[in-house]
């Protein structure tokens, strides 16, 4: 007795079949949605896009506008501080002449006195 022939569990294509058999489809997330929400999602997605472009664009103009301000800040605090050394510098002339203006009333004060024979007030 011979045993009969071997099947397979899967069914064999032969060159011969004008069709081959379809692929399955790939599972895809949002396959279940219809063209027309797909649509509607992607044209909400492209307006969102487009309002960003439109703040990034608003955003770098005001960063550039900032920068200006803050360049110009900066030229000032420079004229503010070069202002303060030049007044640094005229207040310590100022107190020199003070300090010397009071060195020389003291020796004048010294030369009466001597010449006095008393101390002046």
């Amino acid at each position: 007795m011979t045993p009969p022939p071997a099947t397979s569990s899967r069914p064999t294509t032969t060159s011969s079949s004008p069709h081959p058999s379809p692929k399955p489809a790939p599972d895809y997330p949002h396959s279940h949605l219809h063209f027309s929400q797909l649509s509607t999602a992607n044209t909400t997605l492209i307006a969102k896009n487009q309002e960003l472009q439109a703040l990034t664009t608003q955003l770098v103009s005001e960063n550039k506008n900032l920068l200006k301000e803050f360049e110009r800040l900066m030229k000032d605090n420079e004229s503010l501080r070069t202002m303060a050394n030049e007044y640094k510098e005229f207040y310590d002339e100022v107190d020199s002449l003070v300090l010397a203006r009071k060195s020389v009333g003291d020796r004048f004060r010294d030369l009466f006195s001597g010449m006095a024979g008393k101390s002046v007030q």
